[in-house]
């Protein structure tokens, strides 16, 4: 065998963030003259890199200062306030998370994630960025996917880099991906939602003890693993009805036994029929 220097053992934080996956709805290259402000608002997860300058970023009274080669994410969009103090190149773009019920692990992210030295941490990202604003510009065939594909590995190494050097404040999804026992339940849960988990099988996936599992989970996510499953579950169940899924096809993706079973735990979540609850106005 070959020995190759890479060590095939994930960590906790490989698990979960191989199980993230983003699109990118919206990219541009911002050059702002100093002093010049610049406001946005989103709904979306909204990333902005400085390429050259510095710029001051005020959202909801708080004011972060970026500098040259920093990587700022805000989860949850909102407006947002840029303000350049020196002439200054940013990326900026929108990004969706595309897993089941990718926003319940958006609303466990503090609302903002800072890499603040990112481009030293990780020189070959700005030319990514870079390479994103060549397929925006030229919109040829592809560029779509080879943008969110490149959108990808940028988040991977931003939420590295924020994890790694604790710049600005953490919160309970920091301890989420640094806590074995709810990192790997999470990243099986997101990248498997239709697999039979139960508190015991996710337990045994995280090497702790059914208790010490339930409660460091709870604790980190802020709900149990069966309601956190149920929910992901539901949000899969959702889109799999909008596509035109058939129930029997749906009940099973989503880890359900029997149309039957799926249709209860359906109607227990959002109090309808999975037929009633497609037929309301959209």
């Amino acid at each position: 065998m070959v020995a190759t220097g890479y060590d095939a053992e994930p960590t906790t934080l490989d698990e979960l963030l191989g199980a993230l996956h983003w699109s990118v709805t919206g990219f541009a290259r911002e050059d702002l003259r100093g002093g010049e402000p610049r406001r946005y608002h989103g709904d979306g997860m909204r990333f902005h890199y400085v390429v050259d300058g510095d710029v001051v970023v005020s959202r909801d009274g708080v004011r972060t200062e970026l500098r040259q080669g920093a990587f700022l994410l805000l989860p949850r969009g909102g407006e947002a306030l840029v303000r350049a103090t020196t002439p200054t190149t940013l990326y900026t773009g929108d990004l969706r998370l595309e897993i089941s019920d990718g926003e319940r692990l958006v609303r466990l992210m503090p609302d903002t994630v800072l890499a603040c030295c990112f481009r030293a941490a990780e020189p070959v990202m700005e030319p990514l960025l870079g390479a994103m604003e060549d397929e925006v510009r030229r919109a040829r065939p592809g560029s779509t996917s080879l943008t969110s594909r490149i959108a990808n590995l940028v988040m991977v190494a931003a939420i590295r880099q924020w994890a790694e050097s604790g710049c600005g404040a953490a919160s309970g999804w920091l301890g989420a991906i640094r806590d074995p026992h709810v990192a790997k339940a999470l990243a099986a849960i997101h990248a498997d939602p239709g697999s039979p988990w139960t508190v015991a099988s996710l337990a045994q996936i995280a090497s702790a003890s059914r208790s010490q599992f339930s409660e460091q989970f709870r604790t980190a996510v802020g709900d149990t693993p069966v309601r956190y499953l149920t929910a992901v579950r539901m949000r899969k169940a959702m889109d799999l009805l909008r596509s035109g899924s058939p129930s029997t096809h749906v009940a099973f993706a989503t880890g359900y036994g029997s149309e039957a079973a799926f249709s209860r735990a359906f109607r227990r979540h959002t109090g309808l029929s999975p037929r009633a609850w497609l037929r309301q106005p959209s």
